[in-house]
Formats: C-alpha cells, sequence, structure tokens
C-alpha cells in the first residue's frame, strides 16, 4: 500500500517506534519501497522538505558537493531547534571553511593516536565498573558507564577537566529535547561558549599536552586561526563527542543482552566485537532525525527533481535497512562484518566530506566496553523488564536515559 506524504505527521518523527524501540518506525520502509523520495513538512517552520529513505540516494546526497550543510542558508530544514553556527564550529559549515577547519583538528583523531589511548580507555573503562561493582549487585549502566567513558575521553584528547564532567552533559540536556526553543538554545549554547573560552584563555598561560594547547600554539600564534575559533572548535568536539558515543554505548549493550545467543558467541571469541559493534551501528542510529541538508542548485535524484532552495533529509535509519544493500536488513547478525572491511558501507557515521571525524574514537571505545563489560560480568542482565527501559523519544539524539542492570 502505497504511503503518501499527506498521510504523514510533521517530521521528525518522535514518537513512531515507541512499542518496538529498537526499530525505525515502520513507515520508514513503507516509503522506501514505494516513494523512497518523499515530500514532508518540516516541524520547525512549516518548510516542506524531500525525504530519502533509500541507501543509494542517502549516499549520493552526502558525498554530493551541491547538497550544503550550512544551517544559515534560507529554508535550510531543521529537524531540531535552529542553532546558531559560532566561530570554528566546522561541522555545519561548507567547503572551503569547512576543509580548512577539519584539517587542522583532524591529526587529534588519526588511527595512531586513537591506538595509542586504547590501553588508557581500557583503564578507565575498568575503573567505572570497578566503582559500581563493589558494594552493589545493580547499576545505571548509562549513567554509571556510558556516560562518564566517553566523557573522559574527550576531556583526554581536549584537555577540559574531568572534574568539570557534569557541565557539558547540562549543555546537551537543554539543547536536545524535541520541544527545546530557539531561544533557550541560543541562551545555553553562549553560556558554554563563554566556558570554553575560558579554558582556551587558559590554555594560552599554561599549555598542555592536548589538542587545545596544540591548536593554539601551531595555529592560533602562526595568525591561522581566530582566538574564537579554537574556542568554536573546541565546543563542537566536546558536544559532539560524548553525546553520540554514550548513547551507542547503550544500546550497544542493549542489543546484544536482547540476542543471548549472539552474546554468547560474542563472549566465547572477543574478537567478534568488532564486527558485533558494526552490525549494531548499521541496526540501530542515534542520529534517528536524520541529516538534513539543502540543494544548492538542481540535482536528479532518480526520476525525481529536488531544486536548488529545497530542503533534503537523509534517514540514516532507513538507509541502513535497506535490503538492496544489506540481505536481511531487519535480522541483527553480529556476524554480518566479520572477516572484511565492509563496515565502511554502512552509513552510521555519514559519508563524504562530511562523516563523522571521531568515528575511529567512537568504535574503540564501543569495541572496549561491550569487550570488558561482558568479560567482567558474564551474567549481566536488565535489572527490570525490557518494556521499562525509558528511551530517548523526547530527544533530538535517541537512546535510552537509563539501563538499570544486574549481575
Amino acid at each position: 500500500m502505497t504511503t503518501h506524504a499527506a498521510d504523514l505527521p510533521p517530521y521528525p518523527w518522535f514518537d513512531l517506534n515507541t512499542e518496538c524501540p529498537l526499530e525505525p518506525p515502520t513507515v520508514l520502509a513503507a516509503l522506501r519501497a514505494d516513494e523512497p523520495v518523499t515530500r514532508v513538512k518540516m516541524k520547525m517552520f512549516g518548510n516542506d522538505a524531500w525525504l530519502l529513505t533509500r541507501y543509494e540516494d542517502c549516499r549520493f546526497v552526502l558525498g554530493d558537493p551541491r547538497f550544503a550543510a550550512d544551517r544559515r542558508l534560507p529554508n535550510f530544514p531543521h529537524v531540531g531547534p535552529p542553532r546558531t553556527i559560532f566561530p570554528g564550529n566546522f561541522v555545519h559549515i561548507d567547503p572551503p571553511g569547512h576543509t580548512r577547519l577539519r584539517r587542522m583538528v583532524s591529526r587529534g583523531f588519526t588511527a595512531r593516536l586513537v591506538e595509542r589511548m586504547r590501553p588508557s580507555i581500557e583503564q578507565f573503562a575498568n575503573r567505572l565498573i570497578d566503582d559500581f561493582t563493589q558494594d552493589a549487585t545493580t547499576a545505571d549502566l548509562k549513567t554509571q558507564l556510558c556516560l562518564p567513558l566517553p566523557i573522559w575521553v574527550i576531556c583526554e584528547l581536549l584537555g577540559v577537566p574531568f572534574s568539570e564532567k557534569e557541565y557539558f552533559p547540562a549543555v546537551t540536556a537543554l539543547i536536545q529535547p524535541k520541544d527545546s526553543t530557539p531561544e533557550g538554545v541560543k541562551s545555553t549554547l553562549a553560556s558554554a561558549f563563554a566556558y570554553m573560552g575560558e579554558l582556551v584563555e587558559a590554555k594560552k598561560r599554561d599549555p598542555g599536552d592536548d589538542l587545545i594547547s596544540d591548536l593554539v600554539a601551531r595555529y592560533e600564534e602562526a595568525g591561522e586561526l581566530a582566538p574564537e575559533e579554537i574556542v568554536g572548535i573546541s565546543l563542537a568536539l566536546m558536544l559532539g563527542a560524548f553525546e553520540t558515543t554514550s548513547n551507542m554505548l547503550a544500546l550497544a549493550i542493549l542489543l546484544l543482552l536482547q540476542h543471548p545467543e549472539q552474546l554468547a558467541a560474542m563472549k566465547a571469541d572477543p574478537v567478534l566485537a568488532r564486527s558485533a559493534i558494526e552490525e549494531v551501528l548499521r541496526y540501530i542510529t542515534v542520529v534517528h532525525t536524520g541529516l538534513p541538508r539543502i540543494a544548492t542548485e538542481d540535482v536528479m535524484i532518480g526520476e525525481y527533481l529536488i531544486r536548488a532552495g529545497e530542503g533534503v533529509i537523509v534517514s540514516l535509519a532507513a538507509a541502513n535497512r535497506d535490503g538492496s544493500v544489506f540481505p536481511d536488513p531487519d535480522q541483527f547478525n553480529i556476524y554480518r562484518f566479520a572477516g572484511t572491511e565492509a563496515e565502511r558501507h554502512h552509513l552510521a557515521f555519514g559519508f563524504g566530506i562530511k562523516q563523522c571525524i571521531g568515528q575511529m574514537l567512537a568504535r574503540t571505545q564501543l569495541q572496549i566496553v561491550v569487550t570488558t563489560l561482558f568479560q567482567r560480568l558474564p551474567d549481566l542482565c536488565l535489572a527490570v523488564p525490557f518494556e521499562e527501559i525509558n528511551f530517548r523519544h523526547d530527544m533530538s539524539l535517541y537512546g535510552v536515559h537509563n539501563l538499570p542492570v544486574t549481575w
């Protein structure tokens, strides 16, 4: 049965998968089959946009420079409250500015540096597990493991004091709910920008072995970066790194617990952790509202004409469940990517020049956590029925609010 855009609720859809929270809304599969390029009404300003649900189309748009990510462009299809693009925030701008700024920070996310951090990440993960198992038989893994670990990692990388670990989750808690207002988001981000500005100034006086100090020494002193750009780069990396990873960590643990036979296989052969994590990333996405873009000139997507100035939403959830690319796409299968390099073709981290700069660091944390956690606590299980898990249907980044477990 064909699904027509006129029948659809305004986008983004926050509450269409409440009955099956580990699955994308079923309407996405229907659209992919019948109307893979569909007009939807955006909630923010009432502008129409094109929703893409087919893998081939999504990958094409993410890799084509004619589709811009700059939120300041007229008619941009905001999936959340419009946010100010502060100086240095390379995530939401396009080349040449994006290219210039991303090049300057990419040295902090190389495979060599990530591997150098692996032992310390493993050590910190074990420390967190020691803490919550010391005198208890239950824990909330979201708050006691999945959130503090990526905060610590990005703090170590940037040089942000881990003692301030509660500050940044408080910021994201204010800017991510579906009922956030543009004014509230602007005010919260301004406060965070000021906080990070004070930290950058402190690094100038007392530099350390961290990315912020490196940006100051390497680029600001040479006149290639303005001080406010370093502040913006640091804030964008801080806010972007821990929130996505913490929710993927919790979802990875939950998915594995929901598939005990495959979890048992991974426990018996920890090498499977790598392919298991790739399957988690394909199977469910924290970016459940999609990636917004806007056409800068007329472009054909299949038989559909996307005109210059029209918004496009790339549905990662739908693309990664496309059966023409992933056989049995709705089956969770940790062997899917085993022994191959094929994981790079899922779109969990986007595609093209704007794909996630921290994806290797995120993958490493995910692999470490599922391996360490289930080795340390082989009898780990949910402490409440699955139906009582509080999913983030109310947030622009998906995941869970809590993950109560016992062992």
